[in-house]
């Protein structure tokens, strides 16, 4: 608790100090913090300085790891980090189906919650530094359409309005390079700084982008001004 006070700038209590300085002189053994309840310590640290997409993916690596240590019995803590840890796991999780990238994502989220118990001092696990604690990753084959295919799309007839409305997204998006996930918040956090400009607050980053306006993305913008944005989902979105 000391180390960790000390890690987020914060001045440690009297009652940590006294802890601290009994643990010190052996006195006192230190409080034994198990990995699966500081993987909520962790969430509650940075439920407000991370995204909440990203907390909800440290939550689900702790059900993660409670389901396939009651599906394999193997004990799941920071002292059982090991290779017999490392590739049943891995192939647990092959098995429920997930591709490679999500499991070096899953694998991502454990190495850093490994790094900041290490840094806290509730572990001296240091497996998740060896080489083969590997966070694996395949590149993947990026598909991109030319400006004159994206016209041809843009004046494509769909046949309805709502079609055409999820075809003027896709254009949109190619031409802002914005994600899904921003477009449902479209009319609350798109400002114009100008006529040609927009300032955008992403949904992934929390971060304000400044966007050059393609005069497309204005015709598009305009035609929707006064238009419900009720985006389809991602699968919605594909048919």
């Amino acid at each position: 608790e000391y180390r960790r006070q000390q890690n987020s700038l914060t001045t440690p209590s009297a009652d940590t100090l006294r802890k601290a300085y009994e643990i010190f002189i052996n006195r006192r053994q230190p409080d034994v913090i198990e990995l699966l309840p500081y993987i909520d310590q962790f969430v509650g640290r940075y439920n407000t300085k991370l995204h909440p997409k990203v907390i909800l993916g440290f939550k689900r690596l702790k059900q993660q790891l409670i389901d396939f240590q009651e599906k394999t019995g193997y004990p799941v803590d920071f002292h059982t980090i090991s290779p017999d840890f490392y590739y049943p796991f891995y192939d647990y999780l092959s098995g429920l189906g997930f591709m490679e990238n999500t499991v070096g994502s899953i694998f991502k989220r454990l190495k850093r919650v490994l790094n900041q118990a290490l840094e806290d001092g509730v572990s001296t696990c240091v497996e998740h530094k060896k080489k083969y604690f590997v966070v694996s990753s395949i590149p993947s084959d990026s598909i991109y359409l030319t400006k004159e295919e994206i016209e041809l799309i843009y004046k494509k007839d769909m046949g309805t309005e709502r079609q055409n409305f999820k075809k003027d997204l896709f254009v949109l998006a190619c031409h802002t390079g914005l994600r899904f996930e921003d477009w449902h918040n479209f009319k609350s956090n798109f400002h114009y700084q100008n006529d040609h400009l927009l300032k955008v607050v992403t949904h992934k980053t929390q971060t304000e982008v400044i966007i050059p306006l393609h005069p497309t993305v204005m015709e598009i913008i305009d035609r929707y001004k006064d238009y419900h944005w009720r985006i389809p989902s991602n699968q919605k979105m594909n048919d």
